[in-house]
């Protein structure tokens, strides 16, 4: 059929619109007793939350007297603010008919493309269910028609609200706030993956033409976690899993943790790479590493790892996709607002997420913290918690990646990352409060350059940040590239 994907997917519009809250981390304590009042309602419709070191996102349907609870206890003289959206976000659900994860990259650069072409702002969660994609609600309807027309099966739980929807765009692109900007849609369908490594692009090469030329590179990217799992949970158990979901959120002191080795004194290389979304019980170890500046890259030392063979699930990405130039920057999409210098101690848990909704919930955390959460005797909670049995005996090292890069890499060697396949992430942290950073169409530009470089990833937007998680192999290639973009 012409125009229609081989990697079929299909976008279904769910009924209710969401507010987007950002909590800043550092006041996260201060600000539990709203968030806790929203995570303690039962059978939410829509409910996601993102965690980083920057600030906790919540994606839910608000009420007036959540949005005052919020309002009321915030302290308007901190540094840093909580925020709440002025707009409502309609969520689209994104559900892949081949393997879910497999994909995961090509489907966020896919998908993003035409939204950017049209200047459309967008947020993206990915999940171990599904993925899902969040539109300005005054622009859904602009969005549906540009997804039909790019050959995506479009659905709706009331199919009067996607009749009502499917008008044909307006011929102009106009541009809009913040996750947008003028940029070509991927019409070619993205290939359908072989086992084992993807192709990879010289990064040498990809520095040249990955980032518009008038465009500043991205510049702050951080690694934040290693040796994540994202998994999902059973639903029969929800009114048990719930409590473990409040103490990540509110309570991490009581999350029952090993005591933390010493830390590591030299940068560390991961084990590559493309299983790392295999549902294998034999994940890498993990260690917490910086991404080196630069001058530093000479540097790097690759302690050995006991790897063995794990099958792996994730696809090749397509590395043949052109780079077209953006058009030059809207100074009105880029976020003016300064990182904060608020002091804060490093979170013992630096990045969790969670997604709830009818029919499906996913967390994606530490694989040391998710089996910690859930012992041995609770293992039926959690679908394919493989990587939550082999952390039980992991030697792991715990704490954050003390990395903040401000350079580009230069004469990176394409060798740096071992390939050996393995399922656990990394997680890469994009602060888009960078000075002078453009972050209109972010979502796809970094898409882009990670499919380009052939790095696989799932994408987790906040108000403030992007997060990338990454196969654990590639977490050195995929800050690069990210720098480069």
């Amino acid at each position: 059929m012409p125009g229609q994907k081989q990697i079929t997917i299909s976008i279904t519009r769910l009924p209710q619109t969401v507010s987007v809250v950002s909590i800043p981390r550092a006041r996260l304590d201060a600000l539990s007793h709203p968030l806790l009042r929203v995570l303690l309602k039962p059978n939410p419709s829509f409910l996601s939350i993102i965690c980083n070191s920057l600030e906790l996102a919540l994606y839910a349907e608000l009420d007036a007297h959540s949005i005052r609870a919020f309002r009321s206890a915030s302290d308007q003289a901190a540094a840093v603010k909580l925020e709440i959206s002025e707009d409502q976000w309609s969520v689209l659900q994104i559900d892949s008919h081949s393997d879910q994860l497999d994909n995961a990259g090509a489907r966020v650069n896919e998908l993003s493309a035409p939204l950017a072409a049209a200047g459309i702002s967008i947020l993206y969660q990915s999940s171990y269910m599904s993925d899902f994609i969040f539109v300005k609600e005054q622009r859904l309807a602009e969005a549906m028609s540009l997804f039909a027309a790019a050959g995506f099966a479009l659905y709706a739980a009331d199919p009067n609200l996607l009749t009502a929807l499917l008008a044909p765009p307006p011929p102009t692109p106009t541009r809009e706030r913040s996750d947008s900007a003028p940029l070509p849609s991927t019409r070619k369908s993205s290939s359908r993956s072989r086992k084992g490594k993807a192709n990879s692009t010289p990064l040498g090469n990809l520095k040249n033409n990955a980032r518009p030329l008038d465009a500043d590179p991205v510049r702050s990217v951080r690694l934040l976690a290693q040796n994540l799992a994202c998994v999902g949970l059973a639903e029969d158990s929800a009114d048990y899993w719930a409590l473990k979901i409040i103490k990540l959120v509110a309570f991490q002191d009581l999350v029952p943790l090993p005591s933390p080795r010493p830390p590591k004194t030299s940068i560390q290389e991961d084990a590559d790479d493309d299983g790392y979304f295999s549902h294998s019980p034999t994940p890498e170890p993990e260690a917490k590493e910086e991404i080196p500046e630069a001058e530093e890259n000479e540097n790097d030392l690759v302690p050995p790892f006991d790897a063995r063979e794990v099958p792996s699930r994730l696809a090749e990405l397509p590395t043949s996709l052109a780079w077209l130039p953006r058009t030059p920057p809207d100074t009105d999409g880029a976020i003016s607002e300064e990182p904060d210098d608020l002091p804060m101690k490093e979170p013992v848990i630096p990045f969790f997420s969670f997604t709830r909704t009818p029919e499906g919930s996913s967390i994606t955390a530490g694989a040391r913290v998710l089996a910690a959460l859930f012992p041995p005797a609770e293992r039926h909670m959690v679908i394919c918690a493989g990587e939550l049995d082999a952390a039980d005996d992991a030697q792991w090292d715990d704490g954050v990646a003390d990395v903040d890069s401000d350079g580009e890499d230069s004469d990176i060697e394409e060798d740096e990352d071992d390939e050996v396949d393995g399922p656990l992430l990394c997680a890469l942290q994009v602060d888009l409060r960078t000075p002078g950073l453009d972050t209109h169409g972010i979502v796809h530009r970094i898409s882009h350059a990670l499919a380009q470089g052939g790095v696989n990833h799932m994408y987790a937007s906040t108000l403030r940040s992007a997060n990338l998680l990454v196969p654990a192999g590639r977490a050195r290639r995929g800050a690069r590239l990210l720098r480069a973009c």
